[in-house]
Parts: structure tokens; C-alpha cells; sequence
């Protein structure tokens, strides 16, 4: 295929916005400067250094933190930042929803999946790579318009019926999208993903916005999501952190209202004082284990 668009604007074009229905993904280049990587990086650090002492993580699978942006305050500011909303509202309106995040320090392939979105329902997983990655070195791969229901569905069915394997990078149409610290990589929750060749211990960490539900069977997917998927949902805890709301400028609050106004800040929720982690194998899907991070805390 061609090569499809990238930008280094946040001003989303009517081609950027079909781009994303279409192909199910966007990449914004140099999008932050070293300098502002330097911060981040240094944040991201911060958290994943606790959570892998704590873990006894020695780089043979995955550890997964969550929601890393809670970990550190510098965060806060990314969650803020001017062209990130401007991405987001132009792509799903001003309601739109701040959901989660996760920092990852990945080992092996990741094979072919999809995120735990609401079909249909259109999201985003914006993706920050803090090592160069290509093709064949741990680059996201993916494989354009498979967000589409139909299409998902067939391609899902050629995996059951042996047609393609996707344990492997060979998918007919796949795509890689290689990025740089500094570049964002945004694709819909739906559309099958993997990663190939990269070294132990690279480092990605991802926001995950939702455009706000508009029916009943959106919103009561996103309540499963949360509660089949997020650990801290899972025990009963609050979505947010009391910092991350009490905190809330108009703009950031816009993005929380939603789940606060679904009871996911209620006082009868306890609050998220804690992050948690989750490993995975070296295989997609190959569950270890999860659990509270007792000496990780919410930043203060």
C-alpha cells in the first residue's frame, strides 16, 4: 500500500479525520521535543524503575503498570497538553473521555490482537514509544481498515480456519508504523496490532480516550471494559485519582466528566492510592499474574 499521511499539526485536516475512520490510525511526527521527552522519559523512569523492584521484573515477559499516569505529576501535564486535547476533540468532540493509561516495558513479539475497546464505538490508543523503532524491531504493525466489523470478523475467521496465523508478521496488507521519541502513534481500540523483533525491555506507554456514549449498549460496554479489564475496577477502586480531579482545570475536567458522572469517583468507590502491574508471556494472551503495587503510590 501507499504510504499513508503523518503529520506534525494538531490541526486535524478532513484527511486526517478520514484517514482515522478509514484506516483506523494516525501518526503525528516530533509531536513533542527532546527536551519535552527528556521530562517525560525521566517520568515514566520513575514509575517503571519502582514497579520492576517491587516486582522482581528481570526482563524474561511483559510488565504492565497501571494507570502509569498516576505515578508521577509530570504526567498531569501531558493529560493537559493543548495539542493532545486538540487531537482528541477533533477526532471525537469536546466530550470526549480521558479513560486510562498504561506503561510498558515489553519483551518479545506481541502477536496479532486488538485492544479492549467497544466495537463500534470509536476510541483511540495514543502510543508513546521511547526507543526508535522500525519494521522487524519492535515498531507498531498494523493492519489498515481491520477496525471494520466485517472485516475484523473475517479476518478472525481466517485465523480459526488456519488461513492466517497470527502468531506471525506475515498478515497479507500489513502495515508498520516506526516512530521516534517524540512522535505519537494514535489507532482505534478495534484494529488488530502487534509488534515484532524488538528488544527486552523496550518502553511504550499509552493514553486511551473514548468518544463520550450516546446510547445505553456504548455506555454499559465501557463499564465492562473497565471492569473486565482495568485491575484497580476490578477491585472496586475509583477510576481517578482525588489529585487528578481536584486538580482539574475546565479542560481536563471535560475530559473526566463522564465517568464521574457513571459513579466512577463516588465516595462509595475507595480511592486509587495505589497502582497496579500485570505481566504477560512472551506470547500475547499468556497471563502471569497482577496485583496491587504496594510501594508504587499515587503521586501526591
Amino acid at each position: 500500500m501507499s504510504e499513508p499521511q503523518t503529520s506534525t499539526s494538531t490541526n486535524l485536516t478532513v484527511d486526517d479525520q478520514k484517514q482515522y475512520d478509514v484506516m483506523g490510525f494516525l501518526v503525528f511526527r516530533k509531536l513533542f521535543s527532546s527536551s519535552e521527552m527528556v521530562d517525560i522519559e525521566a517520568a515514566f523512569t520513575r514509575v517503571m524503575e519502582k514497579a520492576a523492584a517491587e516486582t522482581g521484573h528481570d526482563n524474561t515477559r511483559s510488565l504492565h503498570v497501571y494507570p502509569i499516569t498516576e505515578g508521577d505529576d509530570r504526567f498531569d501535564q501531558l493529560i493537559d497538553d493543548n495539542r493532545i486535547n486538540d487531537i482528541v476533540e477533533g477526532l471525537f468532540g469536546e466530550d470526549c473521555i480521558y479513560h486510562s493509561s498504561g506503561g510498558h516495558l515489553y519483551v518479545g513479539n506481541s502477536g496479532w490482537h486488538s485492544d479492549a475497546g467497544v466495537p463500534g464505538h470509536p476510541g483511540a490508543h495514543m502510543a508513546f514509544y521511547l526507543d526508535p523503532v522500525r519494521a522487524g524491531s519492535g515498531c507498531l504493525s498494523v493492519i489498515p481498515g481491520s477496525h471494520h466489523r466485517e472485516f475484523h470478523e473475517a479476518l478472525v475467521r481466517a485465523r480459526a480456519s488456519g488461513i492466517y496465523d497470527f502468531s506471525s508478521p506475515d498478515i497479507p496488507g500489513s502495515f508498520p508504523l516506526e516512530s521516534d521519541p517524540g512522535d505519537v502513534v494514535l489507532f482505534r481500540h478495534e484494529l488488530l496490532h502487534s509488534s515484532w523483533g524488538g528488544h527486552a525491555g523496550r518502553r511504550m506507554f499509552g493514553l486511551h480516550f473514548e468518544a463520550s456514549p450516546t446510547h445505553n449498549w456504548q455506555r454499559y460496554h465501557l463499564m465492562g471494559v473497565n471492569e473486565a479489564h482495568l485491575p484497580y475496577c476490578k477491585a472496586g477502586l475509583r477510576l481517578y485519582s482525588d489529585r487528578l480531579v481536584d486538580t482539574a482545570g475546565p479542560r481536563r475536567m471535560k475530559r473526566l466528566r463522564k465517568f464521574i458522572d457513571m459513579g466512577y469517583h463516588d465516595e462509595s468507590r475507595p480511592p486509587l492510592t495505589n497502582l497496579y502491574y500485570a505481566y504477560s508471556g512472551n506470547k500475547y494472551g499468556e497471563s502471569a499474574n497482577e496485583g496491587r503495587l504496594s510501594g508504587v503510590k499515587v503521586a501526591p
